[in-house]
């Protein structure tokens, strides 16, 4: 959450060139649709993460999803999900902090499952 409202906070700023962890740099330029870009991204990840779990608490299969079972929903199996499963466990968390969801912890060493909690 933090790191969506520094984005959010260089686009008020002067633009300025950007070196992402990977791919290219963007000009200074290009900085400002870039972000756009990723913003609207992790709005869009974020809309079907909540998605997912609806779906799971409207099947009546006991209410809740694991990391695991909501990146093979969003990105089916392989190597896609397993790359994906520390985006959506960041994405989960945020989702409980926000009130959006909720963690059921795992029993001993069992995965968590996360909830949706309604609006």
């Amino acid at each position: 959450e933090a790191s969506l409202r520094r984005l959010e906070a260089t686009l008020e700023g002067r633009p300025v060139a950007l070196y992402p962890g990977h791919g290219q740099a963007v000009k200074a330029h290009q900085s400002s649709a870039y972000i756009r870009s990723m913003l609207g991204m992790l709005r869009e990840r974020e809309k079907a993460i909540v998605k997912t779990l609806e779906e799971a608490a409207a099947s009546g299969g006991g209410g809740g999803c694991t990391l695991d079972e909501v990146c093979h929903s969003l990105y089916g199996g392989g190597v896609n999900a397993f790359m994906a499963k520390d985006m959506i466990q960041l994405h989960l968390e945020a989702l409980v902090a926000k009130g959006m969801a909720k963690e059921n912890p795992g029993w001993l060493l069992g995965s968590s499952s996360y909830e949706r909690i309604s609006p």
